[in-house]
């Protein structure tokens, strides 16, 4: 990973990837990996602190992941919010600047940037509760993604936003997740104040259901 060649450094990286957790030692020389001057040695590093996985040096390798997260390369972008979702919930550090990364100009970092909130789980659901509500019509879309990706640890988070004035992007998280969605709607409908906005839920998951 020292190697004054291009090419070894990235190979390097690329083969500790593969090695996967037993490769955990390396940790500490991939992420001043992630340092490199070359984009490829980057991505590489990247990917594999991602499959190595979380361990000890966890929170270390999720710092340097999300500072790559503005990586002026889309590539190295798109690697750091990867390994980020395979982290999972131990990255829950990253999740503004996975927020951020879903306003990301590469349709790719933002797609992938949803898979890591939705796997990172019910510690992503306040902030995707507020991306729903973001003007921009994408970064709406990709918070339900990611909301349906977490499934019924966002229920409840995402019945109180039915109190909000716009119930759509809500209605249809909770039409993502589906059935796991049903028993606290029910409960839900005895709520006086968000009864209209459950029924709609309900109409618009039963016509989802009946697609399927």
């Amino acid at each position: 990973l020292k190697d004054q060649n291009d090419n070894v450094r990235w190979r390097a990286a690329e083969a500790l990837g593969k090695i996967g957790p037993e490769a955990k030692e390396a940790v500490p020389a991939l992420i001043l990996a992630l340092e490199d001057q070359n984009d490829n040695v980057r991505c590489r590093a990247a990917e594999a602190l991602g499959k190595i996985g979380p361990g000890p040096e966890a929170k270390d390798v999720v710092s340097v992941l999300i500072r790559d997260l503005l990586d002026p390369d889309e590539n190295v972008r798109i690697k750091a919010a990867n390994a980020l979702g395979k982290i999972g919930a131990k990255a829950k550090k990253s999740v503004p600047a996975l927020i951020l990364a879903l306003k990301d100009q590469d349709a790719l970092v933002q797609w992938y940037a949803t898979k890591a909130l939705g796997k990172i789980g019910k510690d992503a659901v306040p902030a995707l509760i507020l991306a729903l509500k973001d003007q921009d019509a994408l970064v709406q879309w990709y918070a339900i993604e990611a909301l349906g990706k977490i499934g019924k640890d966002a229920v409840p988070a995402l019945i109180l936003a039915l109190k909000d004035k716009n119930i759509r992007y809500v209605a249809e998280a909770l039409g993502k997740i589906g059935k796991d969605a049903v028993p606290a709607l029910i409960l839900a409908l005895q709520e006086q104040d968000i009864r209209a906005s459950v029924a709609f839920v309900f109409e618009h998951l039963w016509l989802l259901l009946w697609e399927r």
